[in-house]
């Protein structure tokens, strides 16, 4: 069961680098964006149990309150959504995420969140391996444990934080961000030079200065106008955001986090340059080569730790369906299935089933050709052809005679 502090896991705020604290690059908005993109299609996607029969993976319905754990109720507290939201959000930040197996007479029963800055790995000397230590729960075998990670570059088995090993760019992201903070708070002026061919002592000096920044500083002397006497002079020496290119640096820290996590730049929001027909490739490509590389590390883990291993003489697996992800316009769909269907591929009924209607009767027999014709009777017209004579051969033998 969940602890008694379960509710209050919220951490002490810090004002350490993102080496010691990753959590505060949070704050950056790029970061938290590819985060909650990653971490919301995995939430949202289904799972899928399939045992592999007759040289091919299909759905089972063996292991049902496990399917409801992962789909529907992890525990009476969480949601399916909500564990695996947060535990690929933590997995994307720390670099590791863990939860409790809970079994009952040998069957997983629930799921349960540990947090991930109070855990480690630790080799067991005694017996070989490893198991993991928890300031909650105390030792615990490696086999009770889901622990859902990024990369190891050093330590094996322990996944790495992308805002560490990318602390730089994220440093230099942050000090954009600041940069542009203190721009705003002087708005409408950078720094200034005001010259003038009298000479002005150290005092006066100083009360100009006092006075220009209490008049023109602030968002009410944004509009104030400057106004200059006895041939006076006023000229800006420092650089506005616009001269620094602040915006493209945005950009450049956009792009920069898109690389650290593997999501395309539109997906942060950086959508110059992009098309229509651009923003759809890069769908099913954020799928195929980002999305997909965190689901292959998910599932393999489920699998491993809550389905039967080799001295099963069955083979299982777990499957995040994609499907909701890739398939495209209504009119892309309709198009792609009547092919199918013409071909033999699928069924009517296997097509409204993938469309999310219902089935129709007689709608499982395969038809195939623009006719639509079952298999036997596609064979039978082929064969008709191929018995009837050709008469344009028959008139050139008559004629010859």
């Amino acid at each position: 069961m969940l602890p008694d502090t379960w509710w209050n896991w919220e951490r002490p705020t810090s004002a350490a680098d993102v080496t010691a604290d990753p959590y505060t690059a949070m704050g950056l908005c790029p970061i938290q964006r590819a985060v909650s993109v990653v971490s919301g299609d995995v939430a949202r996607l289904p799972i899928q149990i399939q045992e592999y029969s007759d040289g091919r993976w299909e759905e089972c319905d063996e292991y049902g309150d496990l399917d409801d754990i992962l789909n529907q109720h992890t525990n009476k507290y969480f949601t399916s959504h909500e564990w695996r939201r947060w535990m690929v959000t933590n997995m994307m930040v720390w670099g590791n995420s863990f939860s409790l197996i809970s079994r009952v007479a040998g069957e997983v029963d629930e799921l349960i969140p540990v947090r991930p800055w109070d855990i480690q790995i630790l080799p067991d000397v005694e017996k070989g391996g490893w198991y993991y230590r928890s300031g909650e729960y105390g030792d615990l075998d490696q086999k009770d444990v889901l622990h859902w990670r990024m990369p190891a570059h050093q330590r094996l088995l322990w996944g790495e934080s992308p805002i560490v090993v990318a602390r730089r760019a994220v440093e230099l992201g942050s000090q954009q961000e600041m940069a542009g903070s203190q721009a705003f708070r002087m708005p409408g002026l950078g720094k200034i030079a005001i010259t003038t061919k009298e000479t002005v002592g150290s005092n006066a000096i100083r009360a100009m200065q006092d006075a220009f920044l209490k008049t023109h500083s602030g968002g009410d002397g944004m509009l104030r106008p400057i106004v200059v006497q006895n041939e006076s002079d006023v000229k800006q020496v420092g650089q506005s955001l616009t001269d620094q290119d602040w915006i493209a640096a945005r950009r450049f820290t956009i792009n920069q986090v898109a690389q650290m996590y593997g999501v395309p730049p539109q997906y942060l929001y950086n959508l110059e340059n992009s098309t229509q027909e651009q923003t759809s490739e890069m769908s099913r490509a954020y799928v195929d080569t980002c999305l997909g590389s965190y689901l292959a590390s998910i599932q393999t883990e489920l699998g491993f730790k809550l389905l039967p291993g080799r001295e099963s003489k069955k083979r299982y697996r777990v499957w995040f369906d994609t499907s909701p992800l890739v398939r495209g316009t209504f009119s892309e769909q309709v198009n792609a299935i009547q092919v199918a269907i013409q071909s033999g591929i699928m069924t009517r009924n296997e097509a409204r089933t993938m469309m999310g209607y219902t089935p129709l009767e007689g709608g499982d027999e395969v038809l195939i050709g623009p006719n639509m014709l079952p298999v036997e009777q596609n064979q039978e017209q082929a064969n008709e052809q191929d018995r009837t004579p050709d008469s344009s051969s028959g008139n050139d033998d008559e004629s010859d005679d």
